[in-house]
């Protein structure tokens, strides 16, 4: 507030902080500071607890000396002319208060009818002026309001500083004032002019904001939506209930990423290393004791949890669970006797050490690997169905499936787990009252099972030589006595931590023990059940009880509880069941008869399947016995009241049965025999039945068995495959004889199923025949004629023995034509070649798959392998093999095929001595890749060391290069194909060769990744500064992903590296551009094991 300086005197003019008074203060001339000063001690005395002075908004300080390092003395204040400044009175007070509306300004005598008129006029037009409009560039509402407030204010204070010279009679500095003031007065009229435009403008932003309210209220709505279908998916899951035998694992589990590599990375691809898994624990309502303390809110197992291997097929069929689970973390679930906190209030990993060592929590939270799981999973669904990026609400959660047994039984073996003594995620199983199976973390299992009860669980089981494990809830134990059984008993009950029970009797059990034994485990929490009734042997004493003798053991099964009930031993069942049982087991899904158990006659056996009839969810019976058929025939005719029966297995010493059931059908019985000749009559009748589908003889029939193999094609209509094993000699005969056989069958009218047969070598006196024969399978296919018999086979040759011309000579004799797969090996004679080039010459060849070593093939073997070559139009796949190219011969014949058929060529596997040799032949006779259009694999084998030469390495360097696109076509406006010119290699195998340090680079540099699923250099000099190149090679190519999956430098000059710190960093850098490839450094293999 500016004041004019009086020539005969110098005050200062002041106001406190709480009144608008103006009193002036004398101020002095300063000699030490050549200026008017006013002293602190005068201002104190006119106002009272003063703090510090204000000019405007700036804080007035006591002056200093020209170091400003000590105030002056006494403190004083230099005068400032024309201003009124403000003194803070009040403790708080922070900065300028008041307005000019505060002033009571007297008008002064000196002051004119004009001058007054003049003060008027210029206080309306500021009054006018003193809502302003703001900058309309100012778009932001806070921007907008604070422009104005500053722009008043500036102008009150020259108002006040023009009302104040007035008041005192300073004329000419209010003239000063008014000529300033009207140039701002100009500018606010300005501004106020664009104030309409800026309230539009200001009215447009308010309709925006009610529009995207309006959005985000939407979006709310479709959030509250997507929760509640996150809730009944979890909700589906957790009311899942699994029985005991389908629930090995524990069920609840997420997934993370492992610790990433640097942030490009991270953000690039955060997952392409690895996951790890983490399992829950699934505490609850069911966990609490009276007075417990701990939390019981579903947390991660204190484990650190398992790497996932093959984590993309990991996903594929886990991934709508684990993303349901990740979402159940995130937002939380409260059901009744569930809670999961959500991840706000989810203290996931507080106080588990084992945990954080699994996770990079260092350098992100839990919160943001959840977040990076959920999008990867939802990414992985959305490159499933097209790559079209689907919004997350559209995630269709109600047609998740939960997972099934099967499921969780196959999930442990994706998971790399070292612990192989413990259960996975340190997790107890634990039983609910209502018989569901959880499993939870020891702090939980032990606040239901207190300790003092499970040490002396143990001790009973020690005593009675048993074993208890402890994580699984499961005792296997032998008693002696019934004076220790009772004891055992009363600590089982007490324990309630066994849920899985294999005991046997040390005694002969009477009715009144096994009814102690029913009592027993009725109040247990007891599941998986297995007796042994070794020493059941029948006591006289018990005579009169001998009808309901067992009875005792069949009330088990209706205790609501037991789930599997395995009977090992126990004789003459049968004879000491009432027939007349009739009470539900709704619970028992698994029922086992073992050794011992029989059921002799069909009316025990139907009696017995009455009984069953009331196990509403039986899913799996299984009898191992020397009478079978009886069971076995009784189920199936009753097999509507078992509705959920999905399999039967059978098995004997002579044979083995199994059923595979559904919707209460038999579509699959599979029997397995030892020796045909040797069957007993039980599993006679079961082939006498007919219901067969499927037969695997496991010794060569017998010549003397040939009419019961016959018969049992006839007896089984429904019998589609056929497994045999047969001795080289005998194929042809045997092939004959199911051949005539189904003839005759369809002759006489009749039906057969017949369409697979598989000839395997015969295992069991492999040693008696030196038969080259290992595999012939069999398509039978009917063409024309119904009753026309053809064998589509595929011969597997093995071994370096020489031919016996009668093992195999019969077989290409009658069924070479139809032969679709042949692996020849070194054995492959000409008259071999001569039987299949007469097979195939009237009816053509059907082959598609030929691996041929040309070893003792002349010229006429030759000749007849290049027409059965030129034959088979459907060839898929031509592989040739030489391992003899240090002699001319060879390298002749392995030149002659390669001419013929370099065109069909797709794998070429050649290895001998005397490198210098045969390795300039091959690249003189076929100078370029063009030579082999359609070769995948190339294997170069060198028996003993040996340096290539440049002109070798520059010739394998072009072989494994891809195409140089520029200079296969002259018209720049034609793409060109690279597949339509050559295809690209999927394996590259270089061993026994050493090469220079250049040319190693030159072949690696050249290499064409984009198919190249398998690199192999074992046996060479390739060494660390080898592994560096090829790892800058994959990681500088365009490619975003590459398929190499095995790299194979067993037995390298690597091996003599001991910088095993660069290995490990050129091995992660090849990880990130081929995530799936694995090195094998040190084993050593033979090179004669590629195929």
């Amino acid at each position: 507030m500016t004041k004019a300086i009086s020539t005969e005197s110098h005050s200062q003019a002041f106001r406190s902080s709480l009144s608008s008074n103006i009193i002036s203060i004398p101020a002095p001339f300063d000699n030490t500071t050549q200026r008017h000063v006013v002293r602190w001690v005068d201002i104190q005395r006119i106002f009272e607890n003063a703090k510090y002075v204000l000019n405007g908004n700036d804080a007035v300080t006591f002056m200093a000396n020209d170091n400003l390092e000590d105030n002056y003395i006494p403190l004083r204040i230099g005068c400032h002319p024309g201003v009124v400044l403000k003194v803070a009175v009040s403790e708080g007070e922070q900065g300028p208060a008041g307005s000019a509306s505060s002033f009571a300004a007297p008008v002064c005598d000196s002051t004119s009818e004009a001058a007054q008129e003049d003060v008027n006029c210029l206080s309306q037009q500021m009054t006018d002026v003193a809502i302003i409009s703001p900058n309309p560039a100012r778009t932001n509402p806070a921007e907008i309001f604070q422009g104005p407030r500053s722009s008043v204010q500036g102008h009150h204070q020259l108002q006040d500083s023009f009302f104040e010279a007035l008041t005192t009679g300073q004329l000419y500095q209010a003239i000063n004032i008014w000529d300033e003031m009207k140039g701002h007065i100009g500018d606010i009229q300005a501004e106020m002019a664009m104030n309409k435009d800026l309230q539009a403008q200001v009215l447009q932003m308010q309709r925006q904001m009610d529009a995207k309210q309006q959005q985000m209220l939407q979006m709310q709505q479709q959030t509250l939506d997507y929760l509640t279908l996150i809730h009944t998916r979890i909700q589906a899951v957790f009311t899942q209930t699994y029985e005991l035998h389908e629930y090995p694992i524990p069920r609840l589990f997420i997934i993370l990423p492992k610790t990433t590599r640097r942030t490009r990375d991270r953000i690039g691809n955060p997952f392409s290393d690895q996951f790890r898994l983490f399992f829950l624990c699934e505490c609850g309502a069911h966990t609490m004791a009276e007075g417990s303390r701990v939390p019981h809110e579903i947390h991660l197992a204190k484990h650190e949890g398992y790497d996932i291997n093959r984590p993309k097929e990991f996903v594929q069929k886990y991934g709508s669970f684990v993303l349901t689970m990740m979402q159940m973390v995130k937002y939380g679930f409260t059901a009744a006797g569930i809670i999961v906190p959500p991840l706000a209030h989810f203290g996931v990993v507080e106080g588990i050490d084992a945990v954080r060592k699994g996770l990079d929590l260092a350098r992100t939270s839990i919160g943001s690997l959840i977040d990076q799981t959920i999008a990867f999973i939802q990414n992985q669904k959305n490159d499933d169905s097209g790559g079209i990026d689907l919004p997350t609400e559209t995630i269709n959660l109600d047609r998740l499936e939960v997972l099934e047994g099967t499921e969780l039984r196959q999930l442990e073996s994706y998971l790399n787990a070292g612990d192989k003594d413990h259960t996975l995620g340190n997790l107890y199983r634990t039983v609910t009252t209502e018989g569901h199976v959880k499993w939870v973390c020891l702090d939980h299992y032990r606040e239901n099972y207190r300790e003092s009860t499970t040490q002396r669980l143990k001790d009973a089981v020690t005593e009675n030589g048993g074993v208890y494990n402890e994580e699984e809830g499961s005792v296997n134990i032998c008693i002696q006595s019934k004076s220790r059984a009772k004891r055992f008993y009363k600590i089982m009950v007490k324990a309630r931590g066994i849920q899985v029970l294999d005991i046997t009797f040390g005694w002969d059990a009477t009715l009144g023990d096994l009814r102690a034994f029913e009592s027993a485990v009725l109040k247990a929490n007891i599941i998986e059940l297995t007796i042994n009734g070794t020493h059941f042997n029948g006591p006289a004493m018990d005579f009169i009880n001998r009808r309901r003798r067992f009875v005792p053991i069949l009330n088990l099964i209706c205790n609501g509880r037991i789930q599997s009930l395995r009977l090992n031993n126990t004789r003459h069942f049968d004879q000491h069941i009432n027939g007349s049982f009739a009470a539900m087991a709704p619970r028992l899904r698994v029922l086992s008869l073992g050794p011992g158990f029989s059921l002799k006659n069909p009316v025990t056996a139907s009696n017995f399947t009455k009984i069953l009839t009331h196990c509403s969810s039986l899913n799996e019976l299984r009898q191992y016995s020397e009478h079978n058929a009886p069971l076995f025939e009784a189920t199936l005719d009753n097999i509507i009241n078992l509705p959920n029966l999905q399999s039967m297995s059978f098995g004997s010493e002579a044979y083995s049965l199994h059923t595979a059931i559904s919707k209460s059908m038999a579509h699959e019985v599979v029997m397995s025999i030892l020796q045909l000749g040797d069957l007993s009559s039980d599993g006679e009748m079961i082939l006498q039945k007919g219901r067969l589908t499927m037969l695997s003889l496991e010794q060569t029939p017998r010549t003397a068995d040939e009419s019961r193999l016959a018969d049992l094609i006839c007896q089984n209509p429904e019998l589609r495959f056929l497994d045999i094993p047969c001795h080289g000699e005998r194929s042809n005969e045997i092939l004959s004889l199911i051949s005539s056989t189904r003839d005759k069958i369809l002759q006489g009218g009749s039906t057969t199923a017949l369409s697979d047969i598989q000839l395997a070598k015969d295992t069991w006196f492999s040693f008696k025949t030196k038969s080259v024969l290992t595999s012939v399978a069999g398509h039978v296919v009917n063409e024309g004629d119904p009753i026309s018999f053809t064998l589509d086979a595929s011969i597997k040759m093995a071994g370096d023995d020489a031919i016996d011309e009668n093992d195999i000579s019969s077989v290409f004799r009658q069924f070479g034509w139809s032969v679709r797969t042949l692996k020849a090996n070194s054995t492959f004679s000409d008259e071999l070649a001569k039987l299949l080039d007469e097979a195939t010459r009237l009816k053509g060849s059907s082959l598609r798959w030929l691996k041929l070593d040309p070893w003792s093939l002349t010229s006429p073997g030759l000749d007849c392998m290049d027409r059965i070559i030129e034959r088979s139009l459907d060839l898929e796949c031509l592989l040739l093999c030489n391992f003899g190219m240090d002699v001319r011969v060879h390298r002749d014949k392995a030149g002659r095929l390669i001419h013929r058929h370099a065109t069909r060529l797709q794998g070429l596997i050649i290895q001998g001595c005397a490198a210098e040799q045969w390795i300039s032949f091959i690249r003189t006779q076929f100078p370029g890749r063009p030579s082999f259009p359609v070769m995948k694999s190339f294997v170069l084998g060198i028996s003993d060391k040996a340096y290539l030469s440049q002109a070798d390495v520059q010739w394998l360097a072009a072989i494994v290069a891809a195409p140089a696109i520029s200079s296969l076509s002259s018209v720049q406006d034609v793409p060109v194909n690279v597949s339509d010119i050559w295809t690209p290699f999927t394996m590259f195998c270089l061993s026994g060769c050493w090469l220079q340090p250049e040319d190693w680079e030159d072949l690696i540099v050249a290499m064409d990744f984009c198919a190249l699923a398998t690199l192999d250099f074992r046996w060479t000099n390739f060494s660390i500064e080898q592994l560096r190149v090829l790892a800058d090679r994959i990681s500088n190519d365009d490619l975003p992903v590459f398929p190499l999956r095995s790299l194979r430098l067993e037995d390298t000059d690597l091996r003599l590296c001991r910088d095993t710190e660069s290995i490990s960093k050129l091995h992660a850098a090849l990880k990130l551009k081929a995530p799936l490839v694995t090195i094998m450094q040190w084993p050593t293999f033979s090179l004669h094991n590629i195929s």
